[in-house]
């Protein structure tokens, strides 16, 4: 199981970097929840300062129930050797986020926009990722959640 998500994750590493058309070398791991086997891939697609398409594939896998993600995110930074979160520009404590769940699709792509303008403002040139929580949802209050990473780069 270990190899497996090992793989994934190298495997997420190497299409992110690779889609940034330049490989970077030495970035720390990001968390990985290897207790779960749910066949899906976060990447990232049309890249800009204030947002981009977040690409969710899920293949195979062993989710239990529907996978399911929500509006919210966060996006973090790579600087000084280490990941930190990208500071808001707005009022954290007012800050909500919608209670909507969005279906990622078994066996095929899931693509959500974001735009993080209202809450990071442009991002700078640098490394980033962005980290979304994603559930599989067996039915109410029968759940497991698992966070997952897309690195991007910002020219």
């Amino acid at each position: 199981m270990k190899k497996v998500l090992m793989i994934m994750l190298f495997g997420i590493l190497m299409v992110s970097l690779l889609g940034c058309e330049k490989e970077e070398e030495g970035l720390p791991d990001l968390p990985v929840n290897d207790e779960q086997d749910w066949g899906l891939e976060l990447t990232v697609k049309d890249v800009t300062k204030s947002g981009a398409t977040i690409v969710f594939e899920q293949s195979g896998g062993n989710p239990s129930g529907e996978l399911e993600t929500g509006s919210d995110y966060r996006v973090l930074v790579y600087k000084n050797d280490a990941w930190s979160p990208v500071s808001y520009i707005v009022d954290s404590e007012n800050l909500a986020w919608d209670a909507l769940a969005y279906i990622i699709t078994k066996d095929g792509v899931t693509e959500m926009e974001e735009d993080w303008s209202y809450l990071y403002g442009e991002l700078p040139k640098g490394i980033y990722a962005i980290e979304k929580e994603v559930m599989d949802f067996r039915g109410s209050g029968n759940y497991s959640t698992a966070l997952y990473y897309a690195i991007f780069e910002i020219e």
